[in-house]
């Protein structure tokens, strides 16, 4: 389960010292939307996220290392609704 691996994740940040690592761990550390048509679903998450109609979430760390995090958990989206301001983002499919 997330939570619980989060929670975790949390726990073993304040022992180490890093309540600034803990506080990350339950934030949005990457969004993507997959754009590339050549891109296959496949077991290697940093393919799967690019692929065409796809939307990608990460909870903790990312990889421009301005949300310091020792926890990193991808979540891939396939046929998401996604509205931006209000407006469902037409024409966005795989």
């Amino acid at each position: 389960e997330v939570v619980a691996a989060l929670r975790q994740g949390e726990e073993r940040a304040i022992d180490m010292g890093k309540p600034e690592y803990a506080h990350n761990t339950w934030g949005v550390g990457e969004v993507g939307l997959g754009l590339n048509p050549a891109a296959t679903m496949a077991p290697d998450m940093l393919e799967a996220e690019k692929v065409g109609g796809t939307c990608h979430i990460a909870i903790g760390s990312n990889y421009d290392h301005d949300l310091p995090a020792i926890t990193h958990y991808d979540m891939l989206m396939t046929d998401p609704r996604i509205w931006v301001d209000g407006q469902l983002l037409d024409g966005y499919e795989g």
